[in-house]
C-alpha cells in the first residue's frame, strides 16, 4: 500500500506542477540581464540538483543553474519538463559537450525506482551511445503520456506480475549521467524482460489488486537485442 501511495503522490505532484504557471511554449531564445541565451536539450537532460534563483519573463521562470561550467538557465514547461538554456556565446560548445557520449557514464538500475533499499545499480562500460539514444527515442514516442489523449495503444500485451507484494521488482531503468555532475537523462522509462525480449512498461493495470498486470510494448529487435545482451552479463 505504501508503494501505491508513492506512485500516486508522484503523479499528483507532476500534475500540480503543470498547473502552476508553466507556459505551454518556452521560447527558443531569451534575454536575461542583457545577455542572450539559447535553448537546447528539451526533455532530454535533467539537472542533478534544484536550480537556484531566477527571473520570471512573460510568465516563464528562468532559474540559474550553477552545476555546469557553462552560463546556464533552466525553464520548465507546462509538462514540468526542463528546457536548458546556454549563453549564446557558449551555446555551440555546451551543446557539443553534452551531446558527446564520452562525457557521460551509463547505468542500469534494477528494481523499485522509488525505494533505494530495493535497487541494484550497475555501471555499463563501453556502451554504444547511438543504441542508447535509439532506446530513449523509441520510449519517448511510445511511453504512456498522461498529458495527451493520443497515446499509442496498439500492440500492447498484459502480463501478470510475478509477485503482487513486490510488483516493481522486475523493473529496469537505463540512464546516463554527465561526468561533470550537472545532468542526467530521465529514469522515468521503465523496461521489463519478458520471454527473453526487452519490453517498455506502458503502465500497470490495477483493476484487480490481487492480480496486478503489467501492460508492455515490445522494443524493436534491432534495439532490444542489444540491451538484452548487456543484461545477460548481469544475470
Amino acid at each position: 500500500m505504501q508503494k501505491y501511495f508513492i506512485v500516486f503522490l508522484s503523479v499528483i505532484m507532476v500534475l500540480s506542477f503543470s498547473a502552476c504557471g508553466f507556459n505551454r511554449d518556452v521560447p527558443d531564445t531569451v534575454t536575461i540581464e542583457g545577455k542572450e541565451y539559447k535553448k537546447a536539450f528539451v526533455e532530454e537532460l535533467y539537472p542533478f540538483s534544484e536550480p537556484g534563483d531566477g527571473i520570471r519573463i512573460l510568465g516563464t521562470r528562468y532559474s540559474r543553474y550553477s552545476k555546469t561550467p557553462y552560463d546556464c538557465y533552466i525553464a520548465y514547461d507546462r509538462n514540468a519538463e526542463p528546457n536548458i538554456f546556454f549563453l549564446k556565446e557558449q551555446f555551440d560548445e555546451a551543446k557539443k559537450f553534452y551531446s558527446d557520449h564520452n562525457n557521460f557514464n551509463f547505468f542500469c538500475l534494477f528494481g523499485n525506482i522509488h525505494d533505494e533499499d530495493e535497487q541494484q545499480i550497475i555501471s555499463l562500460e563501453n556502451i554504444d551511445g547511438s543504441m542508447f539514444d535509439s532506446l530513449l527515442e523509441f520510449s519517448a514516442e511510445n511511453n504512456y503520456n498522461p498529458f495527451t489523449s493520443f497515446n499509442n495503444e496498439e500492440n500492447l500485451k498484459k502480463i501478470p506480475v510475478a509477485d503482487s507484494d513486490d510488483w516493481m521488482a522486475d523493473e529496469i531503468h537505463f540512464y546516463k549521467e554527465s561526468k561533470d555532475g550537472a545532468f542526467s537523462t530521465s529514469r522515468g522509462y521503465t523496461f521489463v524482460l519478458f520471454d527473453n525480449k526487452l519490453h517498455l512498461l506502458y503502465e500497470y493495470d490495477f483493476s484487480d489488486e490481487n492480480a496486478i498486470k503489467m501492460v508492455l510494448r515490445e522494443i524493436p529487435s534491432e534495439i532490444g537485442d542489444y540491451f538484452c545482451a548487456l543484461l545477460k552479463a548481469f544475470s
